[in-house]
């Protein structure tokens, strides 16, 4: 077959989410192309298609992520039903005090909010927003921080969040499509300190904890200092996890902090024992456990025995059986959404492997494509892709499998140049879910603080197009010194 068919997949997906602004949809028609591709008819296209998709489900490694994330959506929801987020809220907002109390609440709750966005979002904003307004202070700086925090900070721990099972698993994927037998874990990790963007906006949210630094007009959001502004009417936009409803049910229990406290503590200590268990034995040292671990099964295992730990914490206290599975399905069904993507991006993967790719993308590229320009490129391009889209996730679906085949093609090899590689790709998904009008984060952080979603990326993004044009720069020059 014809390996110049296996870029109208991929191809088809990106204009598409462009256009439609819809990832399920838009993935959804790259596999169903590809396949009619591969089998030449529409019927066997279709069955090709749901053997792809059967395939990316099956997969021990890809069952073991997807019920990861749907344990942890419903781990939140218990949290959230059982009044340890409300309990938290409260403890907070009794002992935080100062002219500076609302942004170093956000600070001070990451270590127990990290766990996804969302949840970051949605705590953080509502225990800062009545310390704002009780010691006077600018909601436009707080939402910066809010948002910054959120989508930026977030995505730099490398345990115990959503993002990391969803990254590793793309990871997996893309190392599997040009035949690499390195870790996806160990690569991710390497990856974290070349993440530009992410690490210059969080340095941005820290600078904002000083009142010489940040945005000076604060009437441009349509704010008013300390308080509501009284025709300030937030802003709804189109993203592809709008269908998920972020705001958690109300507690069935009295508000105890403890409640998120002590699941929390349980999911980290989980994580790092059966992290340790399956990678220990195998070299000296911690970041030797780290890179042979089985970190797949190991995040599953502690988000399984997490939920069932908490679940009986939560019965003790009352919590009802008929609560407790409510919290169980809501909160899973709540990730559904990248649940689609991710299984999705793996058919894709398989679909345009088949048709060739890689052979396409070799025979294309190999000295023609200089090895320096290329992480400068991706992140690019991801910047772009997820500025329009709104979307982190989806662009890191998209990009990901193509960044690493590209790597392989200009012989770019394992080591620093895939950890630059993969880096580049976060940094530059992550773009959109920071300075996005179509952002999930910046929507969430402007409706929190009931500013005008339009003023809440007026006052990010210049710091955004600062932070992308640094980091680019960084790319290229790492990429030169190292890739040339």
């Amino acid at each position: 077959m014809n390996t110049w068919s296996s870029i109208l997949p991929p191809a088809l997906t990106l204009v598409a989410v462009l256009v439609t602004r819809r990832v399920i949809i838009s993935l959804a028609a790259g596999v169903l192309a590809g396949s009619w591709l591969l089998a030449g008819g529409l019927v066997a296209g279709l069955e090709k298609a749901g053997e792809f998709i059967l395939s990316s489900l099956t997969e021990a490694n890809n069952a073991v992520i997807i019920l990861f994330l749907f344990l942890f959506g419903s781990l939140t929801e218990m949290m959230s039903l059982s009044g340890g987020i409300k309990g938290f809220t409260g403890l907070m907002d009794r002992y935080v005090r100062g002219n500076r109390a609302a942004q170093l609440s956000v600070w001070y709750l990451t270590p127990l909010t990290f766990i996804d966005c969302c949840f970051h979002a949605i705590a953080t904003g509502t225990v800062a927003k009545p310390i704002l307004e009780r010691e006077g202070g600018s909601k436009t700086r707080l939402a910066m921080t809010v948002t910054i925090t959120s989508s930026q900070l977030v995505a730099l721990v490398p345990v115990a969040t959503t993002y990391v099972g969803y990254v590793v698993a793309l990871v997996a994927g893309a190392l599997q499509q040009i035949g690499s037998s390195a870790s996806s874990f160990g690569l991710y990790l390497h990856s974290l300190p070349f993440n530009f963007f992410s690490i210059l906006m969080v340095l941005t949210a820290l600078g904002l904890l000083w009142p010489g630094f940040g945005p000076k007009k604060e009437k441009a959001t349509g704010e008013k200092i300390g308080g509501k502004h009284p025709h300030v009417v937030p802003e709804k936009g189109v993203h592809e996890k709008e269908e998920a409803e972020h705001q958690r049910s109300e507690p069935v229990l009295r508000p105890n902090p403890l409640n998120l406290i002590v699941p929390l503590g349980f999911l980290l200590a989980a994580t790092a024992l059966f992290l340790a268990r399956t990678g220990s034995g195998k070299g000296p040292g911690l970041m030797s456990i780290l890179l042979n671990a089985d970190f797949e099964r190991s995040i599953f295992l502690a988000a399984l025995l997490t939920v069932a730990v908490a679940g009986l914490f939560y019965l003790a206290q009352g919590i009802g059986p008929g609560n407790l599975e409510k919290a169980l399905l809501h909160g899973g069904m709540e990730l559904l959404p990248p649940i689609v993507i991710l299984v999705l991006a793996w058919s894709l993967s398989r679909v345009t492997e088949g048709l060739g790719f890689s052979k396409l993308v070799a025979a294309g590229t190999a000295g023609g494509l200089p090895a320096a320009l290329l992480p400068v490129l991706v992140f690019l391009l991801g910047a772009g892709v997820s500025y329009v889209i709104g979307s982190s996730w989806a662009t890191w679906g998209l990009l990901m499998p193509a960044a690493l085949s590209l790597g392989k093609a200009v012989a770019i090899g394992g080591g620093l140049g895939e950890a630059l590689l993969v880096g580049a790709v976060l940094a530059g998904g992550s773009v959109g879910d920071c300075a996005s009008p179509l952002g999930e984060t910046p929507m969430l952080s402007a409706s929190l603080m009931e500013l005008n979603l339009a003023g809440h990326i007026r006052s990010i993004l210049p710091y955004a197009i600062g932070a992308v044009s640094l980091a680019a720069t960084l790319y290229l020059v790492f990429g030169c010194v190292w890739l040339r």
